[in-house]
């Protein structure tokens, strides 16, 4: 059981990134991501907040390549993908792409995400809208209409790493 409750999260991520569905990720389908993201938060691509969500992603994306791309080819499998999901050394660069997130949606600059904004981000991601507000509550894990930093994180952190089936965070980017 706890494998196929990671494994189905893993299988939700790379269904995600997998942006042209031909069934590998590549580093074309993160920098499309990265644009999607910066978009839907209406923030210029040259901007610093712009250069960090498209930066990080580059990173995650060179990381995942070195630890998941087992023949080298430049495209990440749905198997050699579940294979690094929820790793330690793959969850600390996702900490740089969740900060970069954070940074680029906060748009008010208040430190804090509030729902509308967390809501642009999720729709950037792909959560279908009729899931967006199962999904806000999950990360909104204290319940206060507010979604700080390390509540943003710990989320996350949760998402790739938890196995419990029945933890909230489990619908933050849809049903699985």
């Amino acid at each position: 059981m706890v494998a196929t409750v990671i494994e189905n999260r893993a299988k939700k991520i790379f269904n995600n990134f997998d942006i042209d569905q031909d069934g590998s990720i590549t580093k074309h389908d993160f920098d499309l991501m990265a644009k999607r993201l910066i978009d839907a938060l209406d923030i210029q691509s040259s901007s610093a907040q712009g250069r960090g969500v498209a930066d990080s992603y580059t990173k995650v994306w060179e990381e995942l390549q070195r630890q998941a791309d087992t023949n080298g080819n430049g495209h990440v499998t749905a198997e050699e993908y579940a294979a690094v999901f929820g790793t330690k050394d793959f969850v600390k660069v996702l900490d740089q792409a969740s900060d970069a997130e954070f940074k680029a949606a906060d748009t008010d600059g208040d430190g804090v995400l509030s729902q509308h904004e967390l809501r642009r981000m999720l729709e950037a991601y792909g959560v279908p809208s009729s899931e967006i507000d199962n999904a806000v509550q999950a990360l909104d894990q204290d319940g206060d209409g507010r979604i700080s930093r390390q509540e943003y994180r710990d989320a996350w952190h949760g998402y790739y790493t938890d196995p419990n089936v029945d933890t909230p965070v489990n619908k933050a980017l849809g049903r699985i």
